[in-house]
């Protein structure tokens, strides 16, 4: 199995040079060694993907108990919501301005303030100081794009500056996790995303149950191969974001790995 990581990283979204050749590198090799057909999440209603127990629907913190808090959880759930938005908003934003337009939409880029008063409601230090991280980096790359690239389209400069998909809805509880899933995606290439999270947490091998499970249930609602994940550790220390980015192969060890736990904690 695939599985390195990259420290220090600059944003949470955007994948170093060095993470882009890693996965290049490794797409062709992940492709024609492949996955086990029965271990795809469209395979969900027989074994072994098929719940043994019935009407089993496990949460996020059953497939790493005892790791983190219900305080941590909503916590990471509120930040999610609110990068969602950014996301959202500056999408939003793009296309209503359009490209030739992109300088007033850097204006309005440049504090979350300008951006939506909203992203400051209920936001703590940490959570502004990450959502401002976030949007002065997509400025950089909104920047970046336009000015060194030629004759590209709206949805070309969208795909490079604006690279995670967001608040896609997917039913978990086919492959005995919760229902109702919001999973958001990270673009790799055209045609390649995989299933990101993020925890302020120290690593640990556990976490790369929640990439697999997010990606067992998009393979099962879309029927669409997942071969990568990505979990991002966020640490702030003296109002300096530190971000540590993994990202693994969700091969046939990740995935019996989940099911064999997800079917421990069944029988309990």
């Amino acid at each position: 199995m695939m599985f390195y990581r990259e420290g220090g990283v600059r944003t949470m979204f955007y994948l170093t040079p060095a993470e882009k050749h890693k996965l290049q590198s490794q797409l062709t090799l992940v492709r024609s060694e492949g996955v086990e057909e029965e271990l795809r999440g469209w395979n969900y209603y027989k074994q072994p993907l098929h719940p043994f127990y019935e009407g089993l629907m496990l949460t996020m913190e059953d497939l790493i108990p005892g790791q983190i808090s219900y305080e941590e959880v909503l916590y990471q759930q509120e930040l999610c919501r609110k990068i969602r938005y950014l996301y959202r908003e500056v999408r939003r934003s793009f296309y209503t301005l359009g490209v030739a337009n992109y300088e007033i939409l850097l204006e309005k880029m440049s504090t979350l303030q300008a951006l939506n008063p909203h992203l400051l409601a209920n936001s703590d230090r940490q959570t502004q100081l990450i959502l401002q991280r976030e949007i002065d980096s997509m400025k950089a790359r909104l920047v970046d794009t336009i000015l060194n690239e030629e004759a590209v389209s709206e949805d070309e400069v969208a795909a490079t500056f604006l690279p995670l998909s967001v608040d896609m809805s997917v039913d978990g509880s086919v492959i005995g996790i919760e229902k109702g899933l919001t999973v958001d995606f990270l673009h790799i290439e055209p045609g390649e995303s995989m299933p990101i999270v993020f925890f302020f947490q120290v690593p640990q091998a556990e976490h790369l149950r929640i990439t697999t499970a997010y990606a067992l249930a998009v393979e099962a609602k879309y029927k669409c191969p997942l071969d990568f994940g990505c979990i991002t550790y966020l640490t702030l220390k003296e109002d300096k974001l530190i971000i540590e980015r993994r990202i693994h192969n969700i091969d046939d060890s990740r995935r019996y790995d989940f099911i064999e736990h997800r079917d421990q904690v069944g029988s309990q």
